[in-house]
């Protein structure tokens, strides 16, 4: 199924950073950033930074999970001078990992405490599409501002209504809203998402907040 999210970029090569706060816990977390010059909407793990007074290296990490929500990976925050001049992430506390993630991809990170993480790159620009598979899909807003959730769209030869889902979760990882698909013409002419199953839902996402 294709998942579809809007975005009033339309201007290219627009260089900048993101800097978001974590608290200390689950943050879900979405780069609003393509590597520079890179052909394809990825980015590399080495993209996303931790400010270096507040990061707790070994123990701040990054972890990716699968469809059913269970971790397949995580990278460890090292300090400049370990492994690399300059700080990096790591899955085997030996190397620096290399690792290119998707645009619109959403992931872990866990920190002991809270702390800025900065993310440059070039922004997005036009709509991104991204395949969801059955079950959990851990996607976020990679616009550099708010979108709201209606214009994220779903493949409606494809879509569940009333079934597929997006679930909004706190630090912790719990659900703290669900909002459900609904087909064109069962609340207004257009396909939309619910909350309470009787009006079109009306919810901001913050640039770079991830969400399933």
């Amino acid at each position: 199924m294709a998942f579809q999210a809007k975005s009033d970029v339309v201007s290219s090569d627009i260089v900048g950073y993101q800097t978001k706060e974590t608290v200390s816990g689950f943050n879900f977390f979405t780069p609003t950033f393509k590597q520079v010059g890179a052909l394809t909407d990825t980015y590399n793990i080495n993209d996303i930074v931790l400010d270096p007074e507040t990061a707790t290296p070994y123990g701040d990490n990054i972890q990716i999970l699968d469809e059913g929500g269970s971790t397949v990976a995580s990278y460890y925050w090292i300090p400049a001078g370990d492994i690399v001049e300059t700080a990096c992430w790591t899955e085997d506390f030996g190397t620096a990992a290399d690792i290119d993630f998707s645009s619109g991809m959403s992931f872990i990170v866990d920190t002991s405490a809270p702390v800025a993480i900065t993310v440059a790159g070039q922004v997005l620009k036009g709509n991104l599409t991204v395949t969801a598979n059955a079950g959990f899909n851990f996607i976020g807003n990679a616009s550099p501002s708010a979108m709201d959730i209606q214009s994220i769209t779903l493949d409606e030869a494809t879509a569940t209504g009333y079934g597929d889902n997006i679930q909004i979760l706190d630090e912790g990882g719990s659900t703290i809203a669900s909002y459900y698909w609904i087909p064109a013409g069962d609340i207004q002419e257009t396909a939309c998402w619910t909350e309470d199953f009787g009006s079109a839902a009306s919810y901001s996402i913050d640039p770079g907040v991830g969400f399933i």
